[in-house]
């Protein structure tokens, strides 16, 4: 059976050269777009809602690059924090990652002995984006010197979108879901399948399953993993990030630019370096999951009270009332206003009509050209003489 026009256009595109050509022609679209969104303006970063939504001030930014601008009012910034929540509830799968405490607790005794012994240092040496590099030192018997353990705060941007105080929203990005990876041996071997089938794998990921190392899947962090969790949890370390996140919120691009990448410096990591937090044992770790799991349910029941959920239905109304009164007055000065332009606008024109229709007749009188007290009138007004001419012609003017 002969092939079709289309059939050969199809075997055309799913060629691997094509596919490449794609790749690479998107690569350069994706380089435009950054460097476009980076030269943006008026963007509603996070940190502009959560001070304006705190000062109670409406927000006046620029729209497009004629000079425009459009104001949003504390209540506007509050209805798009609800639209982000309602729409993180509907279409986010809350399933990446897992609760520090929950990992903590669930690691091997030996991994935990291993941590509080042997790893003496696991600093945070850069950040990109919700991703933690931090660097540990190794075991005595290692034949490395250092390993890397690359740590991703799930509920990081969740939280910088937030209307929490940036100390708080640190605190609960640090306690909330976590995905990592090391590049040690055990990591590799023993927890990376682990972790790949758990949901709070960093890539690579593994499919093969650990059959000789760890065939019961048991554990879930490597030494170097507990102790770098451990320190990420540490006042220093939050109060980095805490630096860290106002800065992301700040900062223009998207939220996982290149650009906003950041190593720390100098003074920063000597605070890191002298930072070292106990290793909880695994009685310690069950039991502050069990409370952690205790307070996010009492914050659920509460939530879910009827008295509570009246209470924020009664305020929503009440703040809907007063808006709906205000976006009223203000559309009645709007028209009001409009009313006094356009008569304002229709005055002039009727000025200038009848002053055409004046210069029409006096040029009829002393037998002046015509294109020429068109030309004369344009030049006088600043009109051209096609606007002059649609003028005679809209107003009948001989």
């Amino acid at each position: 059976m002969p092939t079709t026009t289309n059939e050969k256009e199809t075997q055309a595109l799913k060629s691997v050269k094509d596919f490449k050509a794609f790749e690479a022609q998107f690569r350069k679209i994706k380089a435009q777009k950054k460097e476009k969104r980076v030269e943006g303006v008026g963007l509603m970063t996070p940190d502009l809602i959560r001070r304006h939504i705190k000062s109670g001030q409406d927000l006046v930014l620029a729209y497009g690059q004629k000079g425009l601008t459009v104001k949003y009012t504390v209540e506007d910034l509050r209805k798009f924090i609800q639209a982000q929540e309602k729409a993180g509830k509907e279409f986010v799968e809350d399933d990446q990652g897992v609760i520090i405490l929950k990992l903590l607790s669930a690691s091997d005794s030996k991994d935990r002995a291993r941590a509080q012994g042997q790893i003496k240092t696991a600093v945070i040496y850069r950040v990109r984006g919700n991703v933690l590099h931090i660097q540990t030192n190794a075991g005595p018997d290692s034949k490395y010197k250092h390993h890397q353990v690359k740590v991703r705060l799930e509920d990081w941007y969740n939280q910088l979108r937030g209307q929490n105080d940036y100390k708080v929203a640190v605190h609960n990005a640090v306690n909330g879901r976590v995905s990592f990876d090391c590049d040690c041996g055990r990591h590799q071997f023993w927890y990376r399948y682990l972790a790949t089938m758990g949901k709070f794998a960093i890539a690579p990921l593994e499919k093969d399953f650990p059959k000789i190392r760890n065939p019961k899947l048991t554990g879930c962090c490597c030494k170097h993993v507990i102790r770098a969790l451990s320190n990420v949890r540490t006042p220093s370390a939050q109060a980095i990030l805490v630096k860290e996140m106002e800065r992301q919120s700040r900062a223009k691009g998207f939220a996982d630019d290149e650009k906003t990448t950041r190593f720390l410096n100098q003074e920063e990591l000597k605070k890191l370096t002298r930072s070292k937090a106990k290793i909880m044992d695994k009685t310690e770790t069950e039991k502050a999951y069990q409370e952690y799991l205790k307070a996010q349910e009492a914050f659920k029941k509460k939530a879910a009270d009827p008295a509570v959920q009246k209470a924020i239905k009664d305020a929503q109304q009440k703040i809907e009332t007063l808006k709906a009164k205000a976006d009223a007055q203000k559309a009645r000065a709007d028209k009001e206003k409009k009313a006094r332009i356009d008569a304002e606008v229709q005055h002039a024109k009727d000025l200038l009509v009848s002053k055409l229709s004046a210069s029409m007749d006096m040029a009829k009188s002393f037998d002046i050209p015509r294109d020429a007290v068109i030309a004369k009138f344009g030049q006088d007004n600043g009109l051209s003489v096609s606007e002059v001419e649609g003028m005679i012609k809209e107003y009948k003017i001989s």
